[in-house]
């Protein structure tokens, strides 16, 4: 079912970005759809959505008379997305750039300022892109008190909050887009199952079974990404990124009194559609093999630790980690 999920948000998106006519792409003026399928060791999440842009063509296409003193910061586009886990518990570890691990919804808000060449024919742009992203989840979680036979209910909150910048720089050779992410993130997650064991009745066989005995908790985490994403005469790029995370004691807001984590990420990209700048809603393809390795403090994940993300992406911004 998740294979047939993933496929399917896959050929939708590919049919929709394939359009040759770029007055069909858009469902409605200024409209074009988001997503982002994503896969790290058996775990997995879908990012589903739409982006409404304010201003000229989603890549902004070259003006006929650029001027590289009239650009300024102004509102881009508008992401309105939600997160859906492909796992069915509350106790799935979430992926390691801290994307809430039950459903979400959010979205982003962009401003940009982009600068054209004056030469002629030469399509060489630089653009500043600035974003601020938040989510929301809201869920119940069963259990049972220190094992006990009546079942208790709570309703906790989760969110996150991040700011983005990025640079994106394109000339002859190829583009190039150093970037920085920061974000603080507080979900709750359900307390792992431990085995119980029932007290029978006389003469009865003893029942075990694995239950949740304890109340959800919510651990604070806030992280610093800094990547820089390249594409350049082909159908290929690359990336590196390098994430810092602290992580704060449990149900605590604090994110200071706990465990210090690095992971480095080296991705290698495809691009079905190419080159990507003329197209309203690019395709990417990435795979990355990452190491992550505990620096301080201590956690339930083991000191060093190696793996690999895989993800589908269509959005607007082809070079945004």
């Amino acid at each position: 079912m998740r294979l047939a999920t993933a496929a399917a948000i896959l050929l939708l998106l590919a049919s929709y970005a394939r359009a040759e006519d770029k007055a069909t792409k858009f469902a409605l003026p200024g409209m074009a759809p988001y997503g982002l399928v994503s896969f790290e060791n058996q775990k997995g999440q879908v990012e589903a959505g739409i982006e409404l842009n304010f201003g000229p063509g989603v890549l902004h296409d070259i003006p006929e008379t650029p001027n590289p003193h009239a650009g300024r910061i102004r509102a881009q586009s508008l992401r309105l997305f939600a997160d859906v886990p492909f796992q069915s518990d509350d106790s799935t570890v979430g992926r390691l750039d801290y994307r809430i691990t039950t459903w979400a919804l959010g979205s982003n808000l962009a401003f940009e300022r982009t600068t054209w060449s004056l030469v002629p024919h030469d399509e060489s742009f630089q653009r500043l892109r600035l974003g601020l992203e938040g989510k929301f989840t809201a869920n119940s979680y069963d259990f049972y008190q220190n094992g006990g036979p009546n079942k208790s209910t709570e309703w906790h909150e989760g969110y996150s909050i991040k700011l983005k910048a990025l640079y994106h720089m394109s000339h002859d050779a190829g583009h190039w887009a150093p970037q920085l992410e920061v974000g603080y993130v507080r979900p709750y997650k359900a307390a792992d199952k431990v085995p119980v064991v029932s007290a029978p009745a006389a003469g009865m066989t003893v029942i075990g079974k694995n239950e949740i005995v304890d109340p959800p908790s919510a651990t604070a985490t806030t992280y610093a990404r800094a990547s820089l994403l390249t594409l350049g005469s082909r159908n290929f790029g690359m990336g590196i990124s390098c994430l810092y995370t602290l992580t704060g004691a449990k149900n605590k807001t604090s994110p200071l009194d706990g465990s210090r984590r690095v992971q480095f990420e080296l991705w290698g990209y495809y691009f079905p559609i190419y080159p990507p700048e003329r197209k309203t809603v690019n395709l990417r393809v990435g795979v990355a093999p990452f190491v992550n390795v505990r620096t301080s403090g201590s956690d339930t994940l083991n000191h060093t630790f190696l793996g690999a993300l895989v993800e589908l992406r269509a959005s607007t911004t082809e070079l945004e980690y």
